[in-house]
C-alpha cells in the first residue's frame, strides 16, 4: 500500500491546497457559532467527497484485483480530465482574472448567521461547484483503481487520501480550538495570503496535473 499512497500523495496535496474551501472554512470560524459551523462545514465537505467517490466508483467500475496495467477506460478518463484541466489553465492564463478577492465580503454576509445544518449544506454545495476538486478526486480514484489492489487496501489508501486532502480544512479548526483568543489574526493572515495567491496556486496545480494526466492517458491508450 505504501507505493499506492506515494502515487496518491501529490494529487492529495493538490486537492488540499485549492484555496476556495479553505477560505470558506476560515470564514465559518468568524460566524456567530464558529466551532459548530466549521465542524458542520467540514462534515459536509467530507460527506460530499465520499458520496462522489462512491458514485464515481459505480460509474467507472472496479477492475479485477491484480489485473495490472492501464485499462482503456481509466486511460480515457485521465485523458479527458487532462484536457479539462488544460482548458481551465488556458482560461486562467488568458481570460479575465476571477474575482475571488471580492467573494469574502459577500460570503461573510451570507454565512454570519448560519446554523450548523446550513453550514453542512454549504460544505456539500461548495464541493459540488468546485470543479477542480472534482477533477483531482477523479484522478486520485483512477490511481487506486488502476493499482489492482484488493478492496480493503484500496479503501484504506482512499481514506488516507481524504485525510490528507482535508488537512487544510481541519488545520483552522485545530488552531481555533488550541488558541481561540489568538486564532483570529493567524487565520486572517492565512485567508489573506490565499486570496492574494489564489490565481497562482490554481495555475501551478493545473499546469502540473493537466499535462501529467494527458500524458498518462495517452501512454495508457497507446501502450
Amino acid at each position: 500500500m505504501g507505493s499506492l499512497i506515494l502515487e496518491l500523495l501529490p494529487v492529495a496535496i493538490a486537492f488540499a491546497v485549492i484555496p476556495v474551501p479553505v477560505v470558506a472554512m476560515i470564514l465559518m470560524l468568524s460566524t456567530n457559532r464558529p466551532l459548530a459551523n466549521a465542524i458542520a462545514f467540514l462534515a459536509g465537505w467530507v460527506i460530499a467527497t465520499v458520496i462522489f467517490s462512491i458514485a464515481l466508483l459505480m460509474l467507472i467500475g472496479t477492475p479485477d484485483p491484480g489485473g495490472g496495467g492501464d485499462s482503456v477506460y481509466l486511460s480515457v478518463v485521465r485523458l479527458a480530465l487532462g484536457v479539462i484541466l488544460l482548458v481551465f489553465l488556458a482560461g486562467m492564463c488568458f481570460g479575465r482574472p476571477a474575482g475571488l478577492v471580492e467573494t469574502p465580503t459577500r460570503f461573510i454576509k451570507a454565512v454570519d448567521d448560519l446554523e450548523p445544518h446550513q453550514s453542512l449544506t454549504t460544505g456539500l454545495g461548495l464541493f459540488v461547484i468546485t470543479m477542480k476538486n472534482i477533477a483531482l478526486l477523479t484522478f486520485g480514484l483512477t490511481i487506486v483503481l488502476d493499482a489492482g489492489v484488493d478492496f480493503a487496501t484500496g479503501a484504506a489508501a482512499w481514506a488516507i487520501f481524504i485525510l490528507i486532502g482535508t488537512s487544510t480544512l481541519t488545520a483552522p479548526i485545530i488552531v481555533y480550538m488550541i488558541a481561540p483568543d489568538r486564532a483570529e489574526p493567524i487565520l486572517t493572515s492565512w485567508k489573506d495570503w490565499l486570496l492574494r495567491n489564489n490565481r497562482v496556486i490554481l495555475i501551478v496545480v493545473t499546469a502540473v496535473l493537466g499535462p501529467l494526466l494527458v500524458i498518462s492517458g495517452l501512454l495508457g491508450l497507446l501502450g
